[in-house]
């Protein structure tokens, strides 16, 4: 018999029809009716909003958080299995992704975050003094969470409204429901009557009983991540305030100054490439090397080796996707035929492009990265600045982060970091704002 796992998370009591997908060895258990339990949640939500900030106070969510984030991660290696089947990542590299997401959950740094933007927690709770006499800050009445099929941002985008104490629906991915569900699992385990202000309900996108309803209200929050069609179909329906997360990419400008250091920046380029396969939003698309094409394409062959011998192996991937990836690859071995300037680097599960036209790509993903030699930063100018809706990390061994900043304010970048340590551990300004502030209004008693 298949295991069951239900993605969806209610406090209703009473029998909830259900429907079944099979998913490798494995049973999901869907709601039949979702747009009934969005029905019960817009009814209660006045209570719900009311009690809320009755039972909570705000330092209090940053500790159950906390200790979530550990339970979550006990609960995720137990079902480990299920979770390998429906993000086709292997186990061990699940294990290294949970234990980074909760990573950056503690209750001291959840604190500091609020604390950065408000100064004080007691302004999401009560009247305090201001410099105008008092002030309050208010949150929606509730809020929506609409996930992508990449795990990771659930704790942190539930911490969002959590602490100011709105109620929300969290409408896990299609693609991947388990995990929005084993984490509100980790909060109730922690926490029980904090199920009654957070449900998970899954339901197809678009669908227009659930969404009218749901994104129609002014004084709700809508936090979506999704490429730009998701977000535009939500944007057009919604008449609260929508945050919104879209796709992103990052690429990477290192200066190789001599040979002996080739390897150990192939190792560092290969930990962000191989991390999630680059299908989070930080993931280099594009490696810009300022040095001799000789030492790029020695580059490209040793970061080759160090993907084909990586202890975490690349996901499963569809005929589609190893499609693109093969036709790219013959794309390029014909160019290289007819004597143009390019290097083919091709592992079992990974492929190496070396050319000198210095243009940005978007990669295809699955560890298909582009090597492209340049003199300084000064060439990508024009050339990164029709895809600054789509930057959001830089890579670098260079010393001037905070130059590399300055120099691409206008480009959307979010992040400046070392190399090797794209994989966010520590998230401050999500897209470069702030988390809880976009989400409040303030009240002055002068």
């Amino acid at each position: 018999m298949k295991k069951k796992y239900r993605v969806y998370s209610t406090p209703k009591d009473g029998k909830i029809d259900e429907y079944f997908k099979e998913v490798d060895k494995f049973t999901l258990v869907y709601p039949s009716k979702p747009e009934l339990l969005i029905n019960d949640f817009l009814k209660d939500v006045n209570k719900l909003s009311y009690e809320f900030k009755e039972e909570y106070s705000a330092k209090d969510i940053p500790k159950i958080w906390d200790k979530a984030g550990k339970e979550c991660i006990k609960l995720c290696e137990e079902n480990l299995d299920v979770l390998s089947a429906t993000t086709k990542f292997p186990e061990e590299a699940l294990r290294l992704y949970v234990k980074n997401i909760f990573d950056n959950l503690k209750e001291d740094y959840l604190l500091k975050i609020v604390k950065g933007e408000i100064g004080n927690l007691e302004y999401l709770d009560k009247f305090a003094p201001s410099i105008v006499g008092y002030a309050k800050a208010y949150g929606p009445k509730y809020a929506v969470h609409i996930f992508p099929e990449t795990i990771g941002p659930q704790p942190l985008s539930t911490f969002q409204t959590g602490v100011i104490k709105t109620p929300a629906i969290c409408k896990p991915s299609s693609g991947e429901p388990i995990f929005t569900t084993l984490w509100i699992d980790s909060l109730k385990e922690v926490d029980e009557n904090i199920g009654k202000y957070i449900w998970s309900v899954p339901w197809k996108g678009g669908n227009e009983k659930i969404e009218d309803k749901l994104f129609g209200n002014e004084d709700s929050a809508i936090i979506v991540y999704g490429d730009n069609i998701t977000i535009d179909n939500v944007k057009s329906k919604s008449k609260g305030n929508v945050l919104e997360y879209p796709f992103k990419a990052g690429i990477e400008i290192i200066k190789i100054n001599n040979s002996e250091e080739i390897n150990e920046i192939a190792t560092k380029l290969v930990k962000d490439i191989s991390y999630m396969d680059q299908c989070a939003c930080f993931s280099p698309h594009v490696v810009y090397v300022i040095g001799s094409p000789s030492d790029s394409k020695k580059l490209c062959e040793k970061m080759a080796k160090e993907l084909d011998n990586c202890p975490i192996k690349r996901k499963k991937i569809g005929v589609d996707e190893k499609s693109v990836i093969s036709m790219l690859k013959y794309t390029y071995l014909l160019e290289k035929s007819a004597g143009l300037d390019v290097e083919v680097y091709s592992g079992k599960d990974s492929l190496i492009i070396y050319e000198e036209d210095p243009s940005f790509q978007l990669s295809p993903l699955f560890r298909t990265i582009r090597v492209k030699p340049i003199k300084n930063i000064g060439e990508l100018v024009d050339l990164l600045y029709g895809y600054k809706n789509y930057l959001q990390t830089i890579g670098t061994n260079l010393k001037e982060k905070e130059k590399i900043a300055d120099f691409f304010e206008d480009y959307g970048i979010s992040r400046v970091v070392d190399i090797g340590k794209m994989p966010i551990n520590k998230l401050h300004h999500h897209e470069g704002r702030p988390l809880i502030l976009p989400l409040i209004r303030w009240v002055d008693v002068e």
